[in-house]
C-alpha cells in the first residue's frame, strides 16, 4: 500500500501533500539532505549574553540565531552549553486511502448499513426531489463528486470529509 508523506510547517500548516510512495524513506532523505523545507530538528551552541544596557540583553549566537519557543531541550558538553532546536517543518507518514469517483449501489448501501446510516439517507431520499428518489432507485453508480450526493450532504449535515469515508468504507464492499 502505497504511504502519503505530508509535510507541514512550525505553525502546522500543510506546506506539501500528496507525496505518495511505498517506500517514502529515499524522498524523506533528499528532503531533509537539500532542507528544501527548512532545518531539521539539531543541536546548535547555546547563545550567550554579550552585554545589557538599560536592562535590553543583546546575544551573540555562535552557530545560528534562533527564537527561545524553538528550543527544546538543553545539554552542557565539555563546558559548552547546547540547545536543541525545533525542526522547521514535520513529516507524518500516512496510509494513502483515495477517495473513490464512484461505487456502485449495493456497495452504499452495505456501507450505510455497517455505519447506521442507512434509514436516515432512505428517509432523506422519500422526503427530496424526484431527482433524488430517481438516483437513488435507478443508479448503476454513486459518483462522489454528483450535485445531488454534495447536496443530501448538506441537507444532513454531512460534512464532505465524512461524505469521502463513506464512499471509502463502500469501496471496500
Amino acid at each position: 500500500m502505497k504511504k502519503n508523506v505530508k509535510i507541514k510547517n512550525k505553525n502546522n500548516e500543510i506546506i506539501s501533500n500528496k507525496n505518495r510512495y511505498e517506500d517514502p524513506t529515499e524522498f524523506i532523505k533528499l528532503n531533509e539532505d537539500n532542507r528544501i523545507w527548512g532545518k531539521p530538528k539539531r543541536w546548535v551552541r547555546a547563545k550567550e549574553l554579550t552585554f545589557a544596557i538599560n536592562g535590553e540583553q543583546t546575544f551573540y549566537y555562535p552557530d545560528e540565531e534562533y527564537d527561545d519557543a524553538d528550543v527544546l531541550t538543553t545539554k552542557i558538553e565539555n563546558e559548552i552549553n547546547y540547545v536543541e532546536l525545533k525542526a522547521e517543518y514535520t513529516i507524518e507518514i500516512e496510509d494513502y486511502n483515495p477517495v473513490p469517483t464512484s461505487v456502485s449501489p449495493m456497495q452504499i448501501r452495505l456501507a450505510l448499513n455497517q455505519l447506521g446510516l442507512r434509514q436516515i439517507i432512505e428517509d432523506a431520499v422519500a422526503s427530496g426531489s424526484q431527482d433524488l428518489k430517481d438516483m437513488w432507485e435507478f443508479a448503476t453508480e454513486f459518483k462522489r463528486d454528483y450535485p445531488l450526493i454534495i447536496q443530501l450532504g448538506i441537507d444532513l449535515e454531512i460534512t464532505p470529509e465524512e461524505i469521502d469515508n463513506i464512499f471509502r468504507l463502500a469501496g471496500t464492499k
